[in-house]
């Protein structure tokens, strides 16, 4: 039996599993959005911590949400106060970066 046989033999799995593709495939969207933004987004951050910490605040829903949605909302609210650090026009400090098999590499130590 392949790791694919075994998850499709459960419905309960797949649908569990579905939910990671529909976020994963989300991030992977915003990812590509950040990194194609890159060449002419200005560097330093739009908003500040205070504003970025209003936009995520607020009161909790009444249940679950979908994690596809929880990822879409994390990246809407956040993206104006990222700093283009990547964007080889960022020259404040070095404090890191990634190279896209070390992007890669990571996401599968998380999954």
């Amino acid at each position: 039996m392949t790791i694919d046989s075994a998850v499709m033999d459960s419905d309960a799995v797949t649908h569990h599993a579905d939910s990671y593709f529909a976020a994963l495939d989300r991030a992977v969207a915003h990812s590509h959005a950040w990194l194609a933004s890159l060449a002419d987004r200005p560097i330093p951050p739009r908003l500040g911590a205070d504003d970025l910490a209003a936009g995520l605040g607020g009161p909790l829903p009444d249940g679950p949400t979908d994690a596809a949605s929880v990822v879409d909302r994390l990246a809407e609210c956040v993206e104006p106060g990222l700093m283009a650090m990547p964007s080889g026009r960022f020259f404040g400090w070095v404090i890191g970066g990634t190279l896209p098999a070390a992007l890669a590499a990571d996401w599968l130590t998380s999954a």
